[in-house]
């Protein structure tokens, strides 16, 4: 009889914790954001990305995901496909979704002014052009689907151009969102012909060297988007061209190995045949095939200390050049003459060698040899000077540099 009122008295207990949960189910408040249907997909997004912030920020690729996701099209599937792609090459690897979007979008929206100017040319307000983020939260899904083939192949095309300027990896990019003006111009007109190939290489030096993308990148970006098509038809140059200044005094201020000027003197560089001091090899084709390429003294800094020379002067980009790291290990503390005469003793090459491999840096064998640092300084500066005018087209500010 006891086993049997603690039976019941357990059954009690069990329904009336069941009751609780249902209750509690029964009564829990659920948030409701009642939408009106004239709102603006715009302003839905907002909503949707400020009820989603934590505890990771949403991207507009997130937002424009959940937008083609209601028309039944995974953005997301779709993309993973174009990575694959642009992971074939390369300097394509780092581009992101949010790239990938921008780049869409800026094709998408020069096509709609290019629609709307065709039909008025006298229009006096036309569609914006651009990649911001409310250019992308109004990109139709019919516009993706139309744009995305022709941006793919604008920035394939992009791959190639920049391989023959020296740019391999996404790390020698300065600005990706010069990237994407590149691959934007490339899916409107397509690879130039030879002429226009020379523009395009002359506002790509220019814009580098004369780091105009370092602001108002989204606004750099939709102009050139515009303006370089209609440069390569025959029309004027564009803005952000005219504007690009390179200070020559940016190759004695720039210590850091990063940046633009330190990565497009580099590619500069590997462009106009760089040989790699003790393999002989292209610096090139190195990076190309993934060896280790960076930045190093040509004068070691251990001995500059020794010699009383300035860290500013020594950490220069006048005093670096793109080496293999085995090479940058080979040269180590010693004088430039030192190391010179032991690749002639221990890897059998000639003196006539080694001097056309330090022309291919732009270095003038001689002051090497003599550990002459400031002869060394001032010649290499004037054909880096010359390198640079040659690919931007223009003569560098700041004619005399104080050595």
């Amino acid at each position: 009889m006891a086993g049997r009122i603690s039976e019941i008295l357990e059954l009690a207990l069990a329904r009336q914790f069941e009751l609780e949960i249902v209750k509690r189910f029964e009564h829990y408040q659920l948030p409701i954001i009642q939408l009106r249907p004239e709102l603006s997909k715009v302003a839905v997004c907002q909503i949707f990305e400020d009820m989603h912030e934590m505890p990771t920020p949403m991207t507009f690729f997130d937002l424009i995901t959940a937008c083609f996701a209601a028309e039944d099209f995974s953005l997301r599937d779709h993309f993973d496909g174009v990575s694959q792609q642009l992971s074939k090459f390369g300097v394509l690897q780092g581009v992101r979704n949010t790239d990938w979007l921008s780049a869409v979008t800026l094709v998408a929206t020069y096509h709609r002014r290019e629609r709307v100017l065709k039909q008025n040319p006298l229009v006096t307000q036309l569609p914006t052009v651009g990649c911001g983020r409310q250019n992308i939260l109004n990109l139709e899904l019919a516009d993706y689907q139309q744009f995305a083939p022709l941006t793919l192949a604008g920035f394939e095309q992009s791959a190639k151009f920049l391989h023959s300027l020296g740019f391999v990896h996404p790390e020698d990019i300065a600005y990706p969102s010069q990237l994407l003006a590149l691959a934007s111009v490339l899916a409107i007109v397509g690879l130039p012909n030879d002429l226009g190939r020379t523009q395009l290489e002359q506002w790509w030096w220019s814009c580098s060297f004369g780091e105009v993308y370092n602001n108002w990148q989204n606004k750099c970006t939709a102009s050139d988007t515009i303006e370089i098509p209609q440069w390569l038809a025959g029309g004027n140059a564009p803005s952000n061209l005219d504007s690009a200044r390179f200070n020559r005094e940016r190759l004695l201020q720039v210590t850091r190995r990063q940046g633009a000027i330190y990565k497009s003197l580099n590619a500069l560089l590997r462009k106009q045949g760089a040989i790699d001091f003790v393999s002989g090899e292209v610096l090139r084709d190195v990076k190309a095939f993934d060896g280790e390429i960076e930045s190093h003294h040509v004068f070691p800094e251990a001995w500059c200390k020794q010699q009383g020379i300035p860290a500013a002067r020594y950490n220069c980009l006048l005093n670096r050049t793109p080496l293999r790291r085995d090479t940058n290990r080979f040269i180590g503390s010693q004088p430039p003459s030192m190391y010179l005469a032991r690749l002639v003793e221990q890897h059998g090459i000639s003196q006539k060698r080694l001097n056309e491999i330090l022309r291919s840096h732009s270095i003038e064998p001689q002051t090497l040899w003599d550990d002459d640092f400031e002869a060394f300084m001032r010649l290499r500066s004037a054909k880096i000077f010359s390198l640079i005018e040659a690919a931007t087209g223009r003569i560098s500010s700041c004619e005399n540099l104080a050595f």
